[in-house]
């Protein structure tokens, strides 16, 4: 599967998340619409960035301010993580929590996640 499918795949989600949310009857309001907005900007930044590994890194927003909580494999991915993030239009803040655990498990799953991917 190609990044271009990823994409896709991502924005057909956030906008089923969505679409779900006032089904159910919740209040989507513009600031939540806003948070949706950003973390899904976010997250479609992580997954076009090559060294990172997206579905190891959880992205939450809340009133424009990111926490990203998960897994990367050393401290460059940690702090590329938060540098993305904080690029992203509408942040204000992030809140870089993700944890560094490069253990064997850790490094054959990203080899094998980034094979896959190209």
């Amino acid at each position: 599967m190609t990044r271009t499918e990823h994409v896709y795949r991502i924005a057909l989600c956030a906008g089923l998340v969505m679409a779900a949310s006032v089904l159910a009857g919740a209040d989507i309001t513009e600031k939540s619409l806003g948070d949706l907005t950003i973390t899904a900007r976010i997250e479609t930044m992580f997954l076009m960035n090559g060294d990172l590994n997206p579905f190891k890194i959880h992205t939450s927003t809340t009133d424009s301010a990111v926490t990203l909580t998960g897994i990367v494999h050393d401290h460059m991915d940690k702090d590329l993580a938060g540098r993305l993030a904080k690029t992203a239009k509408g942040v204000k803040s992030v809140d870089n929590q993700l944890t560094v655990k490069r253990d064997a498990e850790t490094v054959k799953e990203n080899i094998e996640w980034r094979q896959q991917v190209d």
